[in-house]
C-alpha cells in the first residue's frame, strides 16, 4: 500500500497571486453588472421577458446567494425604462346595475386629473342645483302649472255641478267623496222629503242619478291623465331650469376631455341621473334625511374611484410584492358597517398588486405565495383568463352567499417572474400541470463558476460593487 504524503495547509485553498490585479484597491474598480457566470440564466431570462405570449411568464430558480434577485431586477429595469406607460385604470358607479361598477382605462395621469374635476362638480352641483330651482322665474313656472291645474279640475267640477243643478241634481263633496242629491229650488231635499215623493218622481230622480254618477265617473277618470301631463309638465320645467345649470358646470370638463369619448359618455350619464335625482328628490318631498346629507354622500355615484394611478410613472411598473396573499395579488372590496349591516360601494374597490403591474412586470417569491391560502389558484384563474377579476375568496371558490359587489375584470396584459429554488420548481413541474403551461420559460441560476484569471478580475469588481453597496471600505488587492 501506497504511503500517504501529509497535505500542506496551504493546499486547502486556492490563493490569487496579487500581482496579477492592475489594482492597488477596489475604490478604483468599476461596479460589475452582478450577473458573473449566469450567461445561461441572462438568455434565458431575456427571451423570456421578450416574448409577448400570455403563457410565457418566467421561473427564476437557484440557490441562495447566486445573485438572482439583483440580476432580475436589472434586467426588469433595463427594459422597462424603454417601454411605454400602460393607462390608468378607473372605477364608475354603474347606474344601470350598481353591483356591477364599470371600469374606465384612459391615459396616464388623465385618471388624476377626471377625479378631481369630478370631486369640484359635487362640491358644485349642490348650491347650483338649490339657485337653479329656487330662482323667481321657477318657482313662478312651478306655481303656475300647479295653479292651471287645478283650475282646470275645479271648473270640470264646477261645470258638471251647475249642468246637473239645471236638473234638480246637487253634486255635494263629503269626506268620503263626491255624491248626487235631489233639490228643490237650491235646498238639498232630506230622506224624508225625497221618501215623500210619488213613486214615479222618486224613479226618474234615481235614474238622473244614476245618469250623472256615470259622467262623474268618466270626469274622474280623466283626472290621472291630466295630473300625468302636470307631472311631465313639472319635469320639462326642471329640466329646462337646471339643463343651462349644468352645462355651466361641465363646460370646461367637456373641454378638457373632450378626446376621450368614453368620459364625454360617462358626463351625459351623471347629466341625465341628476336630473332624474331632482324631479325624483325635489319635486316631490325629499325624505329629511336625505336632505341632511352632505354633497359628497348625496351626489357620491358621480365620483372617480382611481384604482391605479401612473401620472408619476416613467416606463413600464415593476412591482415586487413582498406579501403576496390573495387579496394583495388580486385586489379586494372592502365594506362599512351602516345600521348594523355590512354595506360597501364601488369607492371602497382597491387594488392589487396585479393591478399595478398591469402593462408591467410582477416579481413574487414563489414559496411565500405558495404558502398564502388561495393566492396561487387565483394567480393562475388571472393568468389563463388574461383578465383581473376582484372577487372574494369564498366567491371564487363558489361557497360563499354574502352579497358584494362584481367590478367589471380589468383586461391583464403583464409579465410574472417568480424566484424560488430548484427543488420548488421542480415539485410544481411534476405535481401542476399549469405551472409547466404558464411558466414555460426557466431562468437556472448558476451556483459555480470555473477558476479562471479573467473570472477573477470581474469577481473583483463584483466584490467593490458589494463593498461600495454596503458602505464598506475598499479592499486591498493582497
Amino acid at each position: 500500500m501506497a504511503d500517504i504524503a501529509p497535505l500542506h495547509a496551504t493546499r486547502l485553498r486556492a490563493s490569487c497571486n496579487p500581482e496579477q490585479f492592475s489594482f492597488d484597491t477596489t475604490a478604483t474598480l468599476d461596479d460589475h453588472p452582478g450577473d458573473l457566470g449566469q450567461d445561461r440564466a441572462m438568455e434565458a431570462l431575456r427571451f423570456g421577458l421578450a416574448i409577448g405570449h400570455a403563457d410565457y411568464h418566467v421561473f427564476v430558480l437557484g440557490e441562495s446567494g447566486s445573485g438572482k434577485h439583483a440580476t432580475t431586477f436589472k434586467l426588469l429595469r433595463e427594459r422597462a425604462d424603454s417601454e411605454p406607460v400602460p393607462p390608468d385604470l378607473c372605477y364608475l358607479h354603474n347606474f344601470d346595475e350598481p353591483l356591477h361598477p364599470r371600469l374606465l382605462t384612459l391615459p396616464a395621469g388623465r385618471g388624476a386629473a377626471l377625479r378631481a374635476d369630478m370631486q369640484t362638480f359635487i362640491r358644485e352641483l349642490g348650491p347650483a342645483i338649490e339657485a337653479a330651482l329656487g330662482s323667481d322665474p321657477h318657482t313662478e313656472r312651478i306655481e303656475a302649472l300647479q295653479g292651471a291645474h287645478k283650475t282646470r279640475e275645479d271648473s270640470a267640477l264646477r261645470e258638471l255641478g251647475q249642468q246637473c243643478a239645471e236638473q234638480g241634481i246637487s253634486l255635494l263633496q263629503t269626506p268620503d267623496g263626491f255624491v248626487f242629491s235631489p233639490s228643490r229650488e237650491g235646498e238639498v231635499l232630506t230622506p224624508e222629503a225625497f221618501d215623500a215623493l210619488p213613486e214615479a218622481e222618486r224613479t226618474a230622480i234615481e235614474a238622473q242619478v244614476a245618469e250623472w254618477s256615470d259622467r262623474l265617473t268618466d270626469l274622474l277618470n280623466e283626472f290621472p291623465g291630466w295630473r300625468k301631463a302636470l307631472r311631465e309638465a313639472l319635469v320639462r320645467a326642471e329640466h329646462e331650469a337646471l339643463s343651462p345649470a349644468l352645462a355651466h358646470l361641465m363646460r370646461e370638463m367637456r373641454e378638457r376631455h373632450a378626446d376621450l369619448p368614453e368620459v364625454l359618455a360617462f358626463f351625459d350619464i351623471v347629466v341625465k341621473d341628476v336630473l332624474d335625482f331632482a324631479v325624483e328628490g325635489i319635486v316631490i318631498d325629499e325624505d329629511e334625511e336625505e336632505a341632511d346629507k352632505d354633497d359628497s354622500s348625496r351626489f357620491g355615484r358621480y365620483q372617480v374611484k382611481l384604482l391605479v394611478d401612473h401620472a408619476a410613472s416613467t416606463g413600464a411598473p415593476i412591482v415586487f410584492e413582498n406579501n403576496p396573499g390573495y387579496g394583495n395579488l388580486i385586489g379586494r372590496v372592502e365594506h362599512v358597517v351602516q345600521q348594523g349591516a355590512q354595506v360597501s360601494h364601488f369607492n371602497l374597490i382597491r387594488a392589487g398588486a396585479l393591478h399595478r403591474a398591469n402593462g408591467g412586470y410582477l416579481v413574487v417569491d414563489a414559496e411565500r405565495l405558495l404558502t398564502q391560502p388561495f393566492a396561487w389558484e387565483g394567480l393562475k384563474r388571472t393568468l389563463r383568463a388574461n383578465e383581473i377579476l376582484i372577487e372574494p375568496p369564498a366567491e371564487a371558490q363558489g361557497w360563499s352567499g354574502t352579497l358584494t359587489l362584481e367590478p367589471q375584470a380589468v383586461p391583464c396584459a403583464l409579465k410574472v417572474v417568480m424566484i424560488g429554488d430548484r427543488e420548488l420548481y421542480y415539485t410544481l413541474m411534476e405535481h401542476d400541470p399549469d405551472f409547466a403551461k404558464l411558466f414555460k420559460v426557466a431562468a437556472d441560476f448558476d451556483d459555480d463558476l470555473p477558476r479562471t484569471p479573467e473570472n477573477e478580475q470581474q469577481y473583483a469588481r463584483l466584490l467593490a460593487m458589494l463593498g461600495r453597496n454596503a458602505k464598506l471600505l475598499p479592499l486591498d488587492r493582497n
